[in-house]
């Protein structure tokens, strides 16, 4: 799972909920550039994206992911009429964040997930 947060305390958060439920985290980076660059060397499952990454917003990166099949929930502390319409059948949770039903999203998706590659 790619985890993409600008936020350190709230990356290392996620990253540890992901962990302490059995995941394996690619990241966590804080810019699109960093997160580019993991996706081209490894493979990824699921990403977490911070809509505003440190350097500007991750639309086309969630997209990229999107059209390679990733599955992609996104966090914002902005309004939710800024993502683009072509996000807008991913699942987005504002911030501050809920855990609780955050990770049971990312629970859902690994399920999706190891499905698929069965």
């Amino acid at each position: 799972m790619l985890i993409a947060e600008d936020e350190f305390l709230l990356a290392g958060v996620v990253t540890d909920l992901v962990r302490l439920h059995g995941g394996t985290v690619v990241g966590p980076v804080s810019t699109e550039r960093d997160a580019r660059k993991l996706i081209d060397e490894l493979p990824v499952d699921i990403a977490v994206l911070d809509v505003m990454l440190s350097g500007g917003p991750c639309f086309a990166l969630a997209e990229e992911l999107t059209e390679r099949g990733v599955p992609v929930i996104l966090t914002t502390g902005q309004a939710m009429s800024r993502i683009p319409r072509s996000l807008s059948g991913l699942s987005v949770f504002s911030k501050p964040l809920k855990v609780a039903p955050l990770v049971d999203r990312i629970a859902e998706l690994c399920g999706r997930a190891r499905t698929k590659a069965s």
